[in-house]
C-alpha cells in the first residue's frame, strides 16, 4: 500500500508539474502574441498610410506640389512617420518632407545604390534595419514602390518608440521581461534601452536561433514552453511570437527559479505529506490490522469515491467508535463540499457572464472608436456600427438612429427594421420625440400599457408583426438641443439594465463626436476650397486686367499728350490718325470693361436675355461683315455657308452675334496668313447648330477644357508671347449659349486647326 501511495503521489506530482509548465508557457505565449499583434498592427497601419501616399494620384503623374501636399497629410495622420522622400525611376531625390529637417525639392541627390531604393524596386515593400537617431530613439526605413506612378519609390522614416513602449509595459512576474529582435538577431526593443543602444547581438543564443529557424506564422499558437539560457547565462523560461512583414520576433522571458518556485514548493509539500501519510498508515496498519481492516477499507473506498467527485456518496460504518465518527465526518465533509461546489459553480457562472458582457461592451466601444478613426470623413460606417453593436450588446430585436431634419426625424442607420420607414415628426407623443425635446433618456417598459401617453411610440408599431413592447431612447446631445436619438426596442416586456443604458449613452457620445468631426471637416474643406477659388480668380483678374487695361490707356494718354503739347507740330493727317487711335483705344477699353461687367452680371445672376424672334443667317451675315476687314488684312479666306431653310426662332440676337464674333475673332487671330476660316449653320436634332472652323495651329489636348475658363488663354506656336485679350471671350460665349439652353464645345487637332460648335434650341418652353 505504501509503494502504491508513493507511486501515485509521484505520478500526480509529475503530471501536475507538466501541466503547470504548459500553463506558464501558455501565459507567456499569450503575452508574446499580444505584443506581436500590437507591433504588427502598428507596422501595417504605417505601411497602409505610406502606400496611400505613394498611390494617392490616379491618372496623370502628380506634380511635386501635389506630392508634397500628400506627404504633409501623411505626416499629420501618422505621427510615427517623421520623414517622407520621393525617389524617381533613376533613384534621384525629387522631394523630401520632414518633421526634423528642412524640406527639399528637386535636390537630385543620388539614392540609386541605396538598399531602400533597390529592394523596393524588387519586392515593392522594403523594411530596413533598425537604426538610432542621436543615439536615443530607434528608427526604421520603410520603402514602397508605387504601382500607378511610373517607377517612383516612396521612402518613409518610422519612429519605433511605440514598440519600446509596448515591450516596456509587459510585466512577467518580478524579474521577467519582453524584448524584440530583428531578422539578424539584433535587439530592436528591450526594457533596458542601453542594451538596444549598444546594438546587442543575441543571434548566438540557442532559443533565438531556434525561433529564427522555425519562423512560425504570427497567428500560429504554440503553447510549448522553452527552457534556455539568457545572455548572462541564467536559465529562463521563454516564449516567442513572429512579427511580419519585417521578420522580427517578440520574446517573453522569465527566470526558471521564479517561474517554478510555486511548483517546487508544492512538490516538496506533497512529498513530505505523502511520506508522513505512508509512515502513519504503516504504524496504524500494524497496530490495528485485525480489528480495523474492514471499516478502514470501507472508509478508504468511500473517501476515494468522494475524492473522485462522487460527492453524493455516503460511507456506512457502524462500529460505535472513532472509525464511525470518522466516516460521519467524511459524509459531512462530502455534503459541505457538494454545497460549496454548487455555490462556487453558480458564482463562477455569474462572474463569467458579467465578464463576458463587460468584454463585449468594451469590444463594441473599441470597434466604434476604430471606425471613427478610420473613417474621419464618412459618418455612415460609424452610425451603422453603433446600431449593430447596440442591438447585439443590449439583446434588442431592433435598433436605429434618427437625426433631426427640421421638424421631422430621418432614419440614418438601422438594425432589424423590416422595411424602409417614413420620417416621423418630432412630437411629445412618441418616445423618440420626447427624448429629443426634453434632452433626457426615456425608457418605456411596456408600450402596450402606455399607449395613452405615447400613442406614436415607435416606428415599429406601424408593423403589427414586429410590435414593440419595451423601448429605450437615448438623445444625441451636443452643446444645445438634441441632434438625434438612438432607439432600441424589444418585442417582449424586458426593461434595459442600468449597464446597458450607460453603454448606449457612451455610444450616443461617440456618434455625436463622429457627426461633429465630419461636420467640422466638411466646413473646413468647403471654406478652404472657396478661399482657393477666390484667390485664383483674384490673381487671374489682376494679372490679365492690369496688362489689358494698361495697353489702351497708355495709347490714349500718349497720343493725347502729343496733341496737347504746343511744342510738337503734327500734320492734319497725323492728328486724324492720333484721334483715330485714341478713339479705337477707348472702344477697346470700353469692350474690356463691358466684358468684365457682363461676366460679373452673369455670375451674380443679374444678366437677362432679350429674347425675340430672329434669323440666324442674318446674325452670321452681320458677323461676316464685321470681321471681313480683319480677315482681309491678314489675307485669310473667310466663308459663310448658310442654310436658307432655317426658320427664325426665339433668341437674344445681340448675344448670339457676340458669341459668333468672339469665335470668329479667335479663329482669325490664331490663323496664319493665307489661311481659311469658315462659318456653317444647319439643323441637328431639332436645334440650330453653328460651326466656326479655322486652319490654325489647333489647341493642345491639355488646354481643351481650360480655354472655356475665365482669364485663360492658349499660347499658340504662332505667337512669340502671350496672345492679346483678357481670356473672357470664350468664357462669355459659353455662358451666353448655356443661358439660351444650348451647348458649346470644340473639336481640335494639333497642327490642323480647330472647329467650335454651339447649338441653340429652336423652341423655348416657359
Amino acid at each position: 500500500m505504501s509503494v502504491a501511495l508513493l507511486g501515485s503521489g509521484l505520478i500526480d506530482v509529475y503530471f501536475w508539474y507538466q501541466e503547470q509548465k504548459r500553463a506558464l508557457g501558455a501565459v507567456q505565449q499569450e503575452k508574446a502574441l499580444a505584443a506581436a499583434a500590437k507591433i504588427e498592427q502598428f507596422i501595417k497601419e504605417i505601411e497602409r498610410q505610406v502606400a496611400w501616399a505613394a498611390e494617392a494620384q490616379i491618372g496623370a503623374p502628380p506634380t511635386l506640389e501635389q506630392r508634397r501636399f500628400d506627404y504633409l497629410r501623411l505626416l499629420r495622420q501618422a505621427p510615427a512617420v517623421t520623414e517622407v522622400s520621393l525617389l524617381n525611376a533613376a533613384g534621384r531625390l525629387e522631394l523630401k518632407v520632414s518633421r526634423l529637417a528642412m524640406d527639399l525639392v528637386a535636390s537630385a541627390a543620388d539614392f540609386s545604390h541605396d538598399p531602400s531604393f533597390l529592394k523596393a524596386k524588387t519586392v515593392r515593400t522594403y523594411f530596413g534595419p533598425v537604426y538610432f537617431r542621436k543615439e536615443s530613439e530607434p528608427y526604421m526605413t520603410m520603402a514602397l514602390a508605387a504601382k500607378n506612378v511610373a517607377a517612383s519609390v516612396t521612402v518613409a522614416e518610422v519612429n519605433l518608440k511605440f514598440i519600446w513602449d509596448v515591450v516596456s509595459r509587459i510585466k512577467v512576474g518580478k524579474a521577467g521581461h519582453a524584448y524584440v529582435v530583428d531578422a539578424g538577431g539584433y535587439l530592436v526593443a528591450h526594457p533596458d534601452i542601453n542594451l538596444v543602444l549598444q546594438k546587442t547581438d543575441l543571434s548566438s543564443l540557442a532559443h533565438i536561433q531556434s525561433a529564427r529557424a522555425a519562423q512560425p506564422r504570427p497567428d500560429e499558437r504554440k503553447d510549448d514552453v522553452t527552457i534556455a539560457r539568457d545572455l548572462g547565462g541564467g536559465r529562463i523560461l521563454t516564449a516567442s511570437a513572429a512579427i511580419r512583414p519585417p521578420g522580427w520576433i517578440v520574446f517573453v522571458d522569465m527566470p526558471v527559479d521564479e517561474a517554478f518556485a510555486p511548483i517546487y514548493t508544492a512538490i516538496y509539500r506533497t512529498v513530505v505529506l505523502a511520506l508522513l501519510g505512508i509512515a502513519l498508515s504503516v504504524l496504524v496498519s500494524l497496530a490495528l490490522a485485525r480489528k480495523m481492516v474492514a471499516p478502514i477499507r470501507a472508509i478508504r473506498a468511500g473517501a476515494a469515491r468522494i475524492g473522485a467527485g462522487a460527492l453524493e456518496q455516503r460511507i456506512e460504518v457502524r462500529t460505535g467508535d472513532e472509525l464511525e465518527a470518522l466516516a460521519n465526518e467524511f459524509n459531512r465533509m462530502a455534503a459541505q463540499l457538494r454545497e460549496s461546489y454548487d455555490n462556487l459553480e453558480h458564482k463562477v457562472e455569474t462572474r463569467t457572464r458579467e465578464l463576458s458582457e463587460t468584454l463585449e461592451q468594451q469590444t463594441g466601444i473599441a470597434e466604434i472608436l476604430r471606425i471613427i478613426s478610420s473613417s474621419p470623413t464618412d459618418i455612415q460606417p460609424v452610425l451603422d456600427g453603433v446600431v449593430k453593436s447596440a442591438a447585439r450588446l443590449c439583446n434588442a430585436e431592433r435598433a436605429y438612429i434618427l437625426l433631426v431634419e427640421g421638424d421631422v426625424l430621418r432614419v440614418v442607420a438601422s438594425a432589424g427594421l423590416p422595411r424602409t420607414v417614413e420620417t416621423p415628426p418630432i412630437i411629445r407623443t412618441s418616445v423618440a420625440g420626447r427624448a429629443i425635446l426634453d434632452g433626457q433618456v426615456i425608457q418605456v417598459e411596456d408600450l402596450q400599457g402606455a399607449l395613452d401617453e405615447f400613442p406614436d411610440a415607435t416606428i415599429g408599431d406601424r408593423f403589427p408583426e414586429v410590435r414593440t413592447r419595451t423601448q429605450l431612447s437615448i438623445p444625441l446631445l451636443h452643446d444645445g438641443p438634441a441632434i438625434g436619438v438612438i432607439q432600441v426596442c424589444r418585442l417582449e416586456v424586458r426593461p434595459f439594465s442600468e449597464r446597458q443604458i450607460a453603454l448606449l449613452k457612451t455610444f450616443a457620445d461617440q456618434a455625436v463626436i463622429a457627426i461633429e468631426n465630419v461636420r467640422l471637416f466638411q466646413e473646413r474643406r468647403e471654406k478652404s476650397y472657396q478661399l482657393e477659388i477666390a484667390n485664383r480668380h483674384k490673381s487671374a483678374f489682376l494679372a490679365n486686367m492690369s496688362h489689358e487695361l494698361r495697353t489702351p490707356l497708355n495709347a490714349i494718354i500718349g497720343f493725347s499728350e502729343i496733341l496737347r503739347d504746343p511744342a510738337l507740330r503734327v500734320t492734319e493727317e497725323e492728328r486724324e490718325q492720333f484721334l483715330a487711335d485714341i478713339f479705337n483705344g477707348g472702344k477697346h477699353l470700353l469692350k474690356l470693361i463691358n466684358e468684365v461687367l457682363d461676366l460679373a452680371r452673369i455670375e451674380a445672376g443679374r444678366m437677362e436675355l432679350q429674347i425675340d424672334s430672329a434669323n440666324i443667317t442674318d446674325v452670321l451675315d452681320a458677323a461676316q461683315a464685321t470681321m471681313r476687314p480683319l480677315a482681309a488684312k491678314k489675307g485669310i479666306d473667310l466663308r459663310v455657308d448658310r442654310d436658307g431653310s432655317i426658320p427664325p426662332f426665339a433668341m437674344d440676337e445681340g448675344r448670339v452675334k457676340q458669341v459668333v464674333l468672339n469665335l470668329l475673332g479667335n479663329a482669325i487671330k490664331f490663323t496664319p496668313e493665307a489661311g481659311h476660316v469658315w462659318v456653317r449653320a444647319d439643323v441637328a436634332d431639332g436645334m440650330a447648330r453653328v460651326e466656326v472652323g479655322d486652319t490654325g495651329p489647333g489647341i493642345p489636348p491639355e488646354d481643351e477644357e481650360r480655354i472655356f475658363l475665365e482669364f485663360q488663354q492658349v499660347k499658340s506656336d504662332g505667337f512669340a508671347g502671350k496672345p492679346e485679350g483678357t481670356g473672357l471671350g470664350l468664357a462669355l460665349a459659353k455662358k451666353f449659349v448655356e443661358m439660351h439652353g444650348g451647348n458649346l464645345w470644340v473639336v481640335r487637332e494639333v497642327g490642323k486647326g480647330s472647329r467650335f460648335f454651339f447649338t441653340l434650341p429652336m423652341s423655348r418652353s416657359g
